[in-house]
């Protein structure tokens, strides 16, 4: 639910041993987190298998590691330990310079049949394929290279020919990409990120990847008692009570124009935000 209009953004609390970083356009939501990586162990230790992808430190979005990738055949797969019918994938991913179509993730089911994928074309704009009925989507959405960093969002729900996907860059919805469509009937076992094909040219930076759960039964309840103070020029600083009931959060998230912009781990319930929000925020659960 909604409660008091803050002037930093929403707050997530996480649950188990995952970060739950639900913050879909148009509303915020709590999910439990299947499995997440902010490659902040300096290795790809949590995915399942990879291939060409290495954590290094010269480009990172959330903190000092992330994911990056120069060479044509770059991916890493995860395993989710439990399948879904219902999930979100979230990452945040830069070009640093690419002269050719470049996969950015792919969902599978426990099997390993396809579902589908969200790519860059040769234009650079985003485009979904769904692998189940082999109907590739072009939006008119370019992702640039550089600075910025973008954000993608893409939510998933297998339900036979009431599947649905949704597709979010940079906090907001991909025109084309929200199609209600038959996805089968197998639900989500495995999370990609990364380029598979050959004879791809590019370089890329992945980094604070997580799929939740939407469809878990326990989901963590939000942090209370919210509030917002001066930590200096331009710096706001945010703290907050554990959740009274629920699960026992693991981490907190920290959204601003809903677009996360740190994480702690419990016990901690403070955060220093060092760029002041412009607009104001919701304080959700």
């Amino acid at each position: 639910m909604n409660s008091t209009l803050r002037p930093v953004v929403p707050f997530i609390a996480t649950s188990a041993f995952v970060i739950a970083t639900l913050a879909w356009p148009g509303g915020s939501a709590v999910a439990a987190a299947s499995f997440s990586d902010d490659f902040e162990v300096g290795n790809m230790s949590r995915w399942t298998s990879t291939s060409g992808l290495t954590v290094q430190t010269v480009v990172a979005h959330g903190g000092t590691f992330a994911a990056r990738s120069t060479t044509s055949v770059a991916w890493a797969s995860k395993t989710l330990l439990d399948v879904t019918s219902d999930a979100e994938v979230s990452l945040w991913f830069r070009f640093g310079s690419r002269q050719s179509p470049v996969w950015l993730t792919r969902l599978r089911t426990a099997a390993n049949g396809n579902l589908m994928k969200v790519m860059v074309d040769n234009g650079g704009k985003l485009v979904y394929r769904n692998d189940v009925t082999g109907v590739t989507r072009t939006s008119d959405r370019v992702v640039t290279n550089g600075d910025p960093w973008h954000h993608l969002q893409v939510r998933v729900t297998v339900a036979g020919t009431n599947g649905h996907v949704q597709i979010s860059l940079d906090g907001s919805p991909v025109a084309g990409l929200d199609r209600v469509e038959s996805l089968g009937t197998a639900p989500i076992g495995r999370l990609e990120i990364g380029n598979r094909p050959t004879g791809k040219t590019y370089d890329l930076a992945l980094d604070d990847v997580v799929l939740a759960d939407l469809a878990a039964a326990s989901a963590p309840q939000p942090p209370g008692d919210v509030t917002v103070g001066s930590a200096g020029p331009g710096d706001v600083e945010v703290s907050w009570s554990p959740p009274t009931s629920g699960p026992a959060p693991a981490s907190y998230s920290v959204y601003r124009d809903n677009a996360q912009v740190g994480r702690v781990d419990a016990p901690a319930t403070s955060f220093t935000d060092t760029l002041r929000a412009e607009s104001p925020g919701i304080c959700t659960a």
